[in-house]
């Protein structure tokens, strides 16, 4: 009952407390805004991006004009949607604009991104939270359903910004990876040859080392010796662009189910404040503001009021059957607050591996870094969401 309490107690308190505050303010005069800053819940961010609805995969008539060979093309891919935020409309990734390669993962974290993103160049405020029922508008945002072809990702911890390759080195150096057949030896050489192990002290500003060809130029070699001892991708748990503590957001289904058993929370919640008002005795009512009441009267009522509710509570006014089902109603959310995206991000490190849904699948573009590869008869990159 405890959690219970925890949930609903601030959602009653501001109206008891409102009830003290309106009489007070007829009897004495207006009190602050902030008289209730201690029971009010804080005011809701500006917004925050939904998931986008669950993409469909094609299936028939796509299938249909495959060949043999481009089927088994297709198959080769991982039948799971990932997503990647993107601000602009494009079919083909351009590898300088890349970081190791092309980042993909949930809805969650494709629009916790794109927010990041437009947080930097101050297209949104760069503080509070943002509620999914009301979206920050930000120009040409859009959230790419894709499929992946990585079947050996290399495990490592999100390193932040993965276009500075100092942070991928530093990380890439540490022992564990001694044994993952990552040649270290020749990503340290070129480490010294190219940023003489100083990137920061010879560029004096981080932000012009990331942007130099010299970072690019080591962001190549890395991704070109993980290939070499047989990594396709990169996986990591993504403890930036996550709204969930890096848990992975809840499945818009799960999440559903939760917002109604919230309501049939509140509603229990509220049929038993009933029954303790209803309980009420009158000399624990507050007065009205023009009600005539002998010298301290009206103190008396006021802390009658105030000790009534100190002494009662609606939990106290809940019949067994209610106690049973919020019972029920716990272990149900506590089971679906598990059902979430995985808090994983991934890192496709060839762009010849990643490919719209709606792409052919042809088996004779299979190096293109078009993610269309030459549009199948469901053509047209289909636009999720937008952050």
């Amino acid at each position: 009952m405890a959690n219970f309490m925890s949930e609903f107690g601030r959602a009653i308190a501001p109206d008891l407390g409102q009830d003290i505050v309106d009489y007070l303010g007829r009897k004495f005069g207006a009190l602050p805004e902030t008289a209730l800053d201690d029971v009010a819940e804080p005011l809701a961010g500006i917004g925050h991006n939904n998931p986008p609805p669950e993409f469909k995969m094609p299936t028939a008539l796509g299938a249909l004009r495959r060949s043999p060979e481009d089927q088994a093309f297709f198959e080769e891919f991982d039948p799971n949607i990932y997503y990647h935020g993107t601000r602009g409309d494009f079919s083909e990734f351009d590898q300088n604009m890349l970081d190791l390669g092309v980042h993909v993962g949930t809805p969650e974290q494709a629009n916790e991104r794109l927010l990041d993103v437009a947080r930097i160049k101050g297209e949104i405020p760069s503080y509070g939270n943002f509620e999914s029922d009301s979206p920050p508008v930000i120009p040409d945002a859009k959230v790419m359903p894709v499929r992946i072809n990585v079947h050996n990702p290399l495990r490592m911890p999100d390193v932040g910004n993965w276009k500075n390759s100092s942070k991928v080195i530093e990380e890439l150096e540490k022992q564990q990876y001694q044994n993952s057949g990552i040649n270290i030896d020749e990503i340290m050489q070129a480490y010294d040859d190219i940023a003489m192990s100083d990137p920061i002290g010879k560029y004096g500003d981080p932000d012009d080392w990331i942007e130099s060809m010299e970072n690019r130029e080591l962001l190549e070699i890395i991704n070109e010796e993980i290939q070499k001892a047989g990594y396709d991708g990169i996986v990591y748990k993504n403890i930036v662009e996550t709204t969930s503590m890096g848990e992975g957001e809840i499945l818009p289904e799960a999440k559903a189910k939760i917002a109604e058993i919230k309501k049939e929370f509140l509603t229990i919640n509220d049929a038993a404040t009933a029954r303790m008002e209803a309980a009420r005795p009158p000399e624990a009512i507050l007065p009205d503001a023009d009600a005539q009441l002998a010298g301290g009267e009206a103190e008396k009522r006021v802390q009658a009021f105030l000790d009534y509710n100190v002494q009662n509570s609606p939990e106290d006014f809940k019949t067994p059957e209610e106690l049973f089902r919020e019972n029920q109603l716990m272990d149900l959310r506590d089971d679906l607050e598990t059902q979430r995206y995985s808090p994983d991000s991934m890192i496709i490190l060839n762009p010849e591996d990643i490919r719209s849904p709606n792409a052919a699948y042809d088996v004779d573009k299979r190096d293109s870094y078009d993610i269309m590869s030459d549009a199948g008869v469901l053509a047209g990159i289909q636009d999720t969401g937008v952050a």
